[in-house]
């Protein structure tokens, strides 16, 4: 079986962008060392994101 699937690099960017503004809320208002994590991981999510630009659809 061949199932490959393309990955959506511009989903996985904005997906980032979502993450960090969450953890800039909860840095603010529930837990720190929480928000500090969220936005970790927005912006790895940028960087892979942004690292294969390349590969978004075409408008």
């Amino acid at each position: 079986m061949d199932n490959k699937k393309e990955i959506n690099y511009q989903a996985i960017f904005y997906f980032g962008i979502t993450f960090v503004g969450v953890g800039v809320v909860f840095m603010a208002s529930v837990n720190p060392g929480l928000g500090a994590a969220f936005i970790a991981i927005g912006g790895m999510n940028m960087i892979i994101g942004m690292k294969h630009k390349d590969k978004w659809p075409k408008k």
